[in-house]
């Protein structure tokens, strides 16, 4: 495998976060939550502009 390393300008990584389950079918619930709760409180609109 080719591989180079590079030096790159510092930056910075926003998001939101859940805690998931280790039950997949349970997260099919929290991670829509999870985007309903963060565009309804204007999390969305915040990391966008950020």
């Amino acid at each position: 495998m080719n591989y180079r390393i590079e030096t790159k300008e510092a930056f910075r990584i926003t998001g939101v976060s859940a805690p998931l389950d280790k039950e997949t079918e349970n997260n099919f619930m929290v991670v829509p939550k999870m985007w309903q709760e963060a565009s309804a409180n204007g999390t969305i609109q915040k990391l966008r502009f950020t």
